[in-house]
């Protein structure tokens, strides 16, 4: 079997290994690094995988696509007591943050939660519990300040619409230009 598939003009890496239940094939996409890992049972013949592949490459190149595009730093992966050591950081700049800039909003918010998301920033749920992904430590403080009003603003405006993008805009003027880099990873 071997490790290069080829999809399109790209060639996509994949590693093969033996595993799982005897007839079934799983193909993963490794959110670190977008390596393509195919999983696959002991009464599957090779002839049978390669063709599974070959037959699942659209789906693996927009995959392989969508994750490549997901910040460096969310895709970074740390020990865990790294994590820790983050998550208490996190928990303190985001309070810390959310008090500060709720002086100006006067929103109000259940509890605040510090997650190990793979490709999240930060949500607020409809129960007005905020979330934020223990990387936004690793964020410059301007990216960490749009973060965290651009969470604290879900409370009032639960959607991505022109109010919403109004009340992000009295404390972050920039926060177009701020969207797109974190998204791409350009800071």
């Amino acid at each position: 079997m071997p490790n290069i598939i080829y999809i399109g003009s790209k060639q996509i890496p994949v590693t093969v290994k033996l595993g799982g239940s005897f007839r079934s094939i799983r193909i993963n996409i490794k959110s670190d690094d977008a390596s393509v890992v195919v999983t696959y049972g002991r009464l599957i013949s090779h002839t049978f995988l390669r063709k599974y592949i070959e037959s699942k490459s659209d789906w693996i190149e927009k995959k392989v696509e969508q994750v490549s595009k997901i910040n460096p730093i969310l895709r970074t992966k740390h020990s865990k007591i790294e994590r820790q050591k983050y998550s208490k950081e996190a928990h303190k700049l985001v309070t810390k943050k959310l008090e500060e800039f709720n002086k100006y909003y006067k929103l109000r918010y259940k509890k605040v939660f510090i997650r190990n998301q793979k490709t999240k920033w930060g949500s607020c749920s409809s129960t007005k519990n905020l979330n934020f992904n223990y990387k936004i430590v690793l964020l410059p403080p301007h990216l960490q300040d749009y973060l965290i009003v651009h969470e604290l603003c879900h409370l009032k405006e639960f959607n991505h619409g022109k109010a919403f993008w109004s009340l992000v805009g009295e404390k972050i003027q920039d926060y177009k230009a701020l969207s797109k880099k974190l998204r791409v990873g350009d800071f």
